[in-house]
């Protein structure tokens, strides 16, 4: 095979064994802590869009005041 004997090829082939080796070493998550994590980021979207909507009221009532249509 000509990939494995060109100077690129083994390059490519020592990087893909290195990266093996590096993929190895990581400490993954268990089951557990990888659902607490997730149950940690859906809180923090949820708590987000609210805030983020309730600038978004805000902001709308400031322009429609601003504008003369304000209650």
């Amino acid at each position: 095979m000509v990939a494995g004997t060109s100077a690129p090829g083994k390059q490519f082939f020592r990087f893909a064994l290195d990266s093996r080796d590096e993929a190895r070493k990581v400490v993954w998550p268990t089951r557990k802590e990888t659902v607490q994590m997730t149950g940690v980021v859906m809180a923090f979207v949820v708590v987000m869009a609210l805030f983020m909507w309730a600038v978004d009221g805000i902001l709308l009532w400031l322009v429609k005041l601003a504008m003369g249509q304000g209650s």
